[in-house]
């Protein structure tokens, strides 16, 4: 499935540049033509401002178990962390994680590989490119923005070559563990792709076109990944994505691949004015097409891929009170389709056959409900709030919530927080007043949380651990900027950041239901993109990328920590 963050920028860039937008994009200049600077005369004297002591950081520590791996002054990971490597669970083969570093063409970066799983072992490896544990993948990387190259499960997706400078646009490449190199799945109109967590299967987006006046089309492609000539996906179909009368933050297109890779699914207007119709087929094979259903939106296959899920007649309201009947039919050919609850604003899928929802929507607030067993809503639906604003994260098995009721601010949101869960008479209040940043993460069976909380003394966001069971909160980190929960057994996290642009790694366990009050010091002085590479091993891998070529600069991994859970991660998050 595609990731979150690189599907959310191109959406975002569809629509500053889909139809017929005002506005300028010029630059001031002054009247000699130069450019200006944003005064009133178009210029003046430069005056440097005063000298300021800026106190000096300590060099960066090492903790005990990590060692350097690629010695590189501006080396970094590429992802988000929990992409950065190979992460298909359970795992094919070695692990892999993907590093960029400048190139020996002026102004280019290359793009890496590079084998961790034998980085593991003390396997000492040269990343000059003579070494078959450290391959590049290419020397004109897209490095606008690197958390757009990442892993879905084990398949890089990369972006390169582009024609533009700004938002890509050219080839997109896949590669796999085992590919000698990479290959173009993409023609040299591509713009997004998504790989799928456990099969060798992609899709993409490309080929804009918008000669139709007030619309914009753009080609979906898909198929099964090979390591061969002729690599790029097929055409699926032209999708149209956005017109002029759509409003801000409406889509009314979505795709993806199916639980087990086989199925391509997408949904679009046939027309501008025409409903969301939703089709699928077997990837590859254009005779088993199949129109689902019409008039539908948000829709999702289910976890045990047996059933559809969406909304019907959804009303896309942008005034906090969204509305469609909640239906469910039968995969894939959308046989038997059952309305399952009216008036659902949002929801999504709670283990294996179960569904949280929101629905009765006022004014963007909203009844919170989980049924367990969606054979059977009336006999397994709780209501587990009201008046419910947003919805952070979830256990994996759905059971355990995060959510919140209060919002405070305009530009700089906080919220209060809540935990609820269908076992409990009441929710947890993990903090009444809105002083919570819009994020959080549960361990794997929601017995453990983290979420962070402003402190306005400090003017900075501190991070708190909550033991679900006995509604009981801890602060455990300072200055906290993200984390991963490992199972049930701890978190791997980013602290002690002033400036948001390094911080140290730490990882902590729980033990009998607490959370020691600072964890385990893996890397000060840390870039802030950390990749776990557990269950496959309990090792993580991060970068140290600091100013002035400093000598210590370079790839780290740290093979000491103490999880040995063989569960995948679980939610992450961050902390503003």
């Amino acid at each position: 499935m595609m990731d979150g963050k690189r599907l959310g920028i191109f959406v975002a860039a569809l629509a500053m540049v889909t139809v017929g937008g005002c506005g300028s994009s010029a630059k001031q200049t002054n009247p000699d033509g130069s450019p200006g600077d944003g005064r009133p005369d178009g210029g003046g004297l430069d005056i440097p401002p005063p000298p300021v002591d800026v106190p000096q950081k300590p060099e960066p520590q090492m903790g005990e178990g990590s060692r350097l791996l690629v010695k590189e002054s501006v080396a970094q990971l590429v992802g988000t962390g929990q992409n950065s490597c190979t992460n298909q669970v359970p795992a094919s083969g070695d692990r892999w994680c993907a590093f960029t570093k400048p190139s020996s063409f002026l102004g280019m970066d290359d793009l890496w590989v590079i084998n961790v799983s034998k980085a593991a072992e003390g396997k000492t490896i040269n990343c000059t490119g003579s070494d078959v544990n450290c391959l590049r993948m290419t020397s004109a990387l897209f490095s606008d923005d690197l958390s757009l190259h990442g892993f879905d499960g084990d398949t890089l997706i990369f972006y390169a070559e582009s024609l533009t400078a700004m938002n890509f646009l050219g080839p997109v490449y896949a590669w796999r563990p085992g590919w000698t190199q990479p290959r173009k799945i993409t023609s040299a109109t591509g713009v997004i792709c998504g790989g799928h967590p456990n099969a060798a299967a992609a899709y993409c987006f490309g080929n804009r076109d918008d000669k139709v006046a007030d619309q914009v089309s753009y080609d979906l492609t898909a198929g099964k990944l090979i390591d061969a000539e002729g690599s790029i996906l097929p055409k699926v179909e032209t999708m149209l994505l956005a017109t002029k009368d759509d409003p801000m933050g409406v889509r009314k297109f979505q795709a993806f691949l199916s639980p087990d890779g086989d199925y391509i699914a997408w949904s679009a207007r046939p027309t501008p004015t025409g409903l969301e119709t939703l089709k699928v087929q077997k990837v590859g094979d254009d005779s088993t097409r199949k129109t689902v259903a019409e008039d539908i939106s948000r829709w999702q296959i289910s976890n045990d891929s047996k059933k559809w899920y969406w909304l019907k007649a959804f009303n896309h309201d942008t005034m906090g009170n969204s509305s469609g009947t909640l239906e469910m039919a039968a995969f894939p050919d959308g046989a038997g389709p059952t309305a399952l609850v009216p008036n659902v604003g949002d929801y999504d899928t709670a283990g294996p056959k179960g569904i949280i929802y929101r629905s009765g929507f006022a004014v963007g607030k909203a009844d919170l409900k989980l049924t367990g067993d969606r054979d059977d809503v009336a006999g397994t639906t709780k209501a587990l709030d009201t008046g419910v604003i947003a919805v952070w994260s979830r256990s994996r098995d759905g059971r355990s919530v995060l959510y919140s009721k209060q919002i405070s601010g305009v530009l700089d949101q906080l919220f209060d927080m809540y935990i609820s869960t269908p076992t409990a008479p009441d929710p947890c209040l993990l903090v009444g007043s809105a002083v919570a940043a819009p994020v959080g993460a549960f361990s794997e069976m929601g017995q453990t949380a983290v979420w962070a909380r402003y402190e306005e003394v400090s003017d900075s966001f501190h991070g708190y651990y909550t033991n679900v069971s006995t509604c009981r909160s801890a602060k455990f980190a300072t200055n906290i900027l993200s984390w991963a929960a490992i199972a049930d057994e701890g978190y791997i996290y980013l602290d002690d950041s002033t400036d948001g642009v390094e911080a140290t790694i730490r990882f902590n366990q729980v033990t009998n239901g607490t959370f020691p009050a600072k964890g385990t010091v893996v890397q000060t002085r840390a870039a802030t993109v950390f990749a776990p590479l557990l269950p496959a091993l309990p090792a993580v891998i991060y970068t140290v990328a600091l100013p002035d070529d400093n000598p210590k600069n370079g790839i780290y991994i740290n093979t000491s920590l103490p999880f040995t859970s063989t569960a995948p991660a679980a939610d992450a998050g961050a902390g503003g």
